[in-house]
């Protein structure tokens, strides 16, 4: 999950990035963390190789699910700002002579 870091300019125009990305990092952090775990999860694989599930397991994949929904969500955020931002640009430059 990586994510950008924002210049101290950018935050002070977007301030709640700053709070994004501590959460992008604390998901990140999450996802590391669960993998070590479980590296079985890695690959997507549990399921199919092991005959018993535990729900240890189970609640990990939910969760690894709902960090990459996080991660997309915050990423589509950021893509939203800078599509903003370039917009905004693209009319001063338009009405620049």
């Amino acid at each position: 999950m990586p994510f950008p870091s924002s210049s101290p300019d950018t935050l002070a125009h977007d301030p709640e990035l700053a709070s994004l990305e501590i959460l992008a990092c604390a998901a990140d952090t999450t996802q590391r963390a669960l993998f070590a775990g479980y590296p079985e999860l890695a690959y997507g694989d549990v399921f199919v190789e092991e005959l018993e599930v535990t729900t240890r397991q189970c609640l990990a994949v939910a969760l690894l699910t709902d960090l990459e929904t996080l991660a997309d969500s915050i990423a589509h955020y950021r893509a939203h700002l800078i599509n903003l931002e370039n917009a905004s640009t693209a009319r001063t430059n338009d009405n620049d002579f």
